[in-house]
C-alpha cells in the first residue's frame, strides 16, 4: 500500500526514476545511477516535502536517502540551498525539543542519547546529532551526550559538550533526556533508575523508541517526534497519542 505523500511536490519524485521504481527489487536500487540518486535527493529535501513519506513511497528507507546524500555532496551533485534545507529541518527537531521543555532551555541540562547518523556505526557524517546540539548550545542550555560507538569521532567534531561513560552517568541531573540515535541498547533501560538521578524527567523521543504509556507510568513527561520506530512483530513502539 503505498503512502501518503502530502504535496504535490513529492509525487515530483516518481518523475525522475522509472516508472517501474515502485516494485524494483532492494537490492536492485542500490545499482540506480548517481545523477537519478542525487535527483531524488534533492527533490526529497525540499522545505514542502515529507520525507520519511517520500522514501517509503520510493520503497527505500530514509537513512539511505540521506546516505545517497552524502555522495551526492561529495561529488558536488547537491545544491547549497539543498543542504541548507536539510540542516534547517534538524535545528527545527532541536526546537521542537526546547519548546517540550517549556520553551526556556538556559542553564538547564540536556542529555543527548545517540550520536551517530545511524545505529551500529560510528559514522558522523551528515550526523542530525550536529545541528540539533547546535541549536540547544544556541539556545544557552548545557549539553552531555553518550553514544555507544561514535564517541571518539563525536569529540573530534562537536565541542562545547561534555561526554558520558554511560546512559545512566548522562541522566545525573539532567532537566531533559533527548534520544536521537536508536541504537538497540537503548530500547531497554531501566527507566526507574533513570528518573531516579534526573532533575526533571522529561523524555523527548526523536525515534518514537518508546510507548508513551509505558513511559509516563514511571513517572516521565514524554514527547514523540516523528516516525515511530519498530522494534519487531508484536512489540512496535506506537505513536503517542
Amino acid at each position: 500500500m503505498s503512502a501518503h505523500v502530502p504535496s504535490d511536490r513529492s509525487f515530483q519524485l516518481l518523475e525522475v526514476v522509472p516508472s517501474r521504481m515502485e516494485s524494483t527489487p532492494a537490492v536492485a536500487r542500490r545499482n540506480w545511477p548517481d545523477d537519478t540518486k542525487a535527483r531524488i535527493v534533492e527533490e526529497a529535501l525540499a522545505p514542502d516535502v515529507n520525507v520519511s513519506a517520500v522514501a517509503r513511497r520510493l520503497g527505500i528507507s530514509p537513512s539511505q536517502l540521506f546516505g545517497w546524500r552524502r555522495k551526492a555532496m561529495a561529488k558536488g551533485q547537491v545544491m547549497e540551498t539543498t543542504i541548507a534545507i536539510d540542516d534547517g529541518r534538524k535545528r527545527a527537531m532541536g526546537r521542537k525539543v526546547i519548546s517540550a521543555m517549556g520553551g526556556e532551555v538556559r542553564s538547564k541540562m540536556i542529555g543527548i542519547l545517540g550520536l551517530t547518523f545511524k545505529p551500529n556505526t560510528d559514522d558522523m557524517r551528515d550526523a542530525p546529532s550536529i545541528a540539533i546540539i547546535q541549536s540547544f548550545k544556541d539556545a544557552g542550555a548545557t549539553i552531555r551526550a553518550y553514544d555507544p560507538e561514535g564517541m571518539d569521532a563525536a569529540k573530534a567534531m562537536i565541542t562545547g559538550v561534555g561526554f558520558a561513560k554511560d546512559a545512566y552517568d548522562l541522566v545525573q541531573g539532567a532537566h531533559c533526556l533527548v534520544l536521537v540515535t536508536e541504537w538497540p541498547a537503548f530500547r531497554s533501560f531501566d527507566l526507574e533508575r533513570l528518573k531516579s538521578t534526573m532533575a526533571t524527567p522529561n523524555l523527548v523521543d526523536l525515534r518514537k523508541v518508546y510507548r508513551r504509556k509505558e513511559v509516563e507510568a514511571h513517572g516521565f513527561s514524554y514527547t514523540g517526534v516523528g516516525k515511530s520506530f519498530s522494534r519487531g512483530a508484536g512489540h512496535s513502539a506506537r505513536a503517542a497519542e
